[in-house]
């Protein structure tokens, strides 16, 4: 129910969505600890990094001088693609020959991309950037694809909840583009996103 309600606030643009999902990282890295679950313990340690991240970026206007206004949803500059498609393969490589090794786990490779891609589209996210969207509706696809193969059909059905939630979003963070005004014209080199509609 907290991963849902995360989203809901999300997409809503509201920015408890972060201090709620670091408080849930928090209390499932006590207990991944305690229950010695390591791998599962450093996925969430990044999830709770980036969830603070995302807090302070967000309450910070990104750095923007005017600090009245909301922080506007973005999107990814055309040159930051290629880096973050060379990030996800090479995550997804490094983690699946981890696991591959160190585990009897199968589709590793289908496991470590799925993880990897929620890696990218929670850093996106922090940035409120609008093609978060995109990866975590990719990874939701793909969770249902995961979860329906394994046969554990609750999560099946909850990540196709996911999907719903994931294209909710982009529309609604797409409107808030297109009706946001009109910005000056940002130098090419000026950063990691650009705005647009």
């Amino acid at each position: 129910m907290t991963g849902l309600a995360c989203v809901l606030l999300l997409i809503r643009q509201n920015i408890w969505t972060f201090p709620i999902g670091l408080v849930y990282a928090a209390v499932t890295v006590v207990v991944l600890y305690h229950q010695q679950l390591f791998v599962n313990l450093v996925e969430n340690l990044y999830y709770l990094l980036m969830n603070a991240y995302g807090w302070y970026h967000w309450s910070r206007h990104g750095g923007a001088a005017d600090q009245t206004s909301e922080l506007p949803v973005t999107r990814l500059a055309q040159r930051a693609w290629l880096p973050l498609v060379a990030a996800v393969a090479l995550g997804t490589w490094l983690v699946a020959t981890l696991f591959d090794r160190l585990s009897t786990a199968d589709l590793v490779y289908w496991d470590s991309f799925t993880t990897v891609l929620c890696f990218a589209a929670m850093a996106l996210t922090a940035r409120k950037i609008i093609e978060s969207w995109w990866l975590w509706l990719l990874a939701d696809v793909l969770y249902v694809g995961l979860y329906a193969y394994k046969g554990v059909m609750p999560y099946a059905a909850l990540y196709g909840v996911y999907i719903l939630l994931a294209v909710w979003g982009y529309q609604a963070w797409r409107r808030s583009m297109n009706a946001a005004p009109a910005t000056p014209a940002e130098p090419e080199d000026a950063g990691a996103v650009r705005h647009g509609s």
